[in-house]
C-alpha cells in the first residue's frame, strides 16, 4: 500500500477494534462511568458480522500514520493522494475506513470507523480492495467508484503462525453489493498536501498500489 496524509480528528466518531491475537471484532460503546469520566465497552461483534456482514466504504479508504500509545493520532488521506512523511517513530502505517452495521448490532450507531495496524489486517483490506475493484456484472462501475454502490461484506477469523507467536486476521468476503444508506453521506476526498514528497510508484488514480504482501510477523497490535 501507498501512504499518504491528512491530519483528520477521530474524536466523535464511534469504531470497532480488533484484537488480532484473540481475533475478535469488537463494538466500541463509550459511556460515562460513575465518575463523570468517559469509559469503553467492548462488544464482541464475530458472529454478526460473519452471518449478516457489514457496509464498508472501500471507495474512501485512507491510509497513512496511526500512532495509539499514550494518545490516538491518526495521520492519513484519501489512498489515491501521495504519501507524507512518519510524524514520529511512534506512528505506524495503518489504514482507516467508515463501516456501517447491521441495525441488530449497531446499538443505535451504525456508521463507525475501523483502523489497524497489523500487517495481517492491512493485506486483508488490499485484498478486499482488489475485489471490489473487480466489481460485479450487475453493478455500474461509475456507481461503485462514486460509493453509491458499497459492498456488504461478511467477515472470517483465520488463524496463522508467525516466528512471533500465533495470530488472527480477517478474511473478508464480498457477499453482495447494496445502495449506500441514505444517512451515510459520501466522504468529499481532499487535495494532497502541496508539500507532500511524491514517493516512486505513488498511485495517480484511484487504487490502491500493488505491493508484496506485508510480513506478518511485523504486527503491530494497537488493542
Amino acid at each position: 500500500m501507498s501512504l499518504s496524509g491528512l491530519k483528520t480528528n477521530t474524536e466523535f466518531l464511534p469504531s470497532i477494534r480488533f484484537n488480532a491475537r484473540e481475533g475478535v471484532f469488537s463494538r466500541v460503546d463509550r459511556s460515562l462511568d460513575g465518575e463523570g469520566k468517559w469509559a469503553n465497552e467492548l462488544v464482541n461483534i464475530n458472529d454478526p458480522l460473519a452471518t449478516e456482514g457489514v457496509l464498508m466504504d472501500i471507495t474512501n479508504i485512507q491510509l497513512g500514520w496511526l500512532r495509539f500509545e499514550g494518545q490516538v493520532d491518526i495521520v492519513t488521506q484519501h489512498h489515491s493522494l501521495g504519501p507524507i512523511p512518519q510524524p514520529s517513530a511512534l506512528h505506524k502505517e495503518g489504514v482507516k475506513l467508515e463501516v456501517w452495521l447491521p441495525k441488530s448490532t449497531s446499538d443505535g450507531s451504525p456508521l463507525r470507523e475501523f483502523s489497524h495496524t497489523a500487517a495481517g489486517v492491512q493485506n486483508a483490506i488490499n485484498q478486499l480492495h482488489t475485489d471490489w475493484e473487480q466489481g460485479a456484472e450487475n453493478v455500474d462501475p461509475s456507481e461503485r467508484q462514486a460509493g453509491e454502490v458499497v459492498p456488504l461484506v461478511k467477515i472470517a477469523i483465520e488463524g496463522f503462525k508467525t516466528k512471533n507467536g500465533t495470530f488472527q486476521k480477517p478474511v473478508f468476503t464480498i457477499d453482495r453489493w447494496v445502495l449506500r444508506p441514505i444517512e451515510w453521506s459520501i466522504p468529499t476526498p481532499v487535495a494532497a498536501a502541496p508539500a507532500a514528497p511524491q514517493m516512486a510508484g505513488a498511485p495517480a488514480g484511484g487504487s490502491l498500489v500493488e505491493t508484496p504482501a506485508l510480513s506478518a510477523g511485523d504486527d503491530d497490535l494497537p488493542f
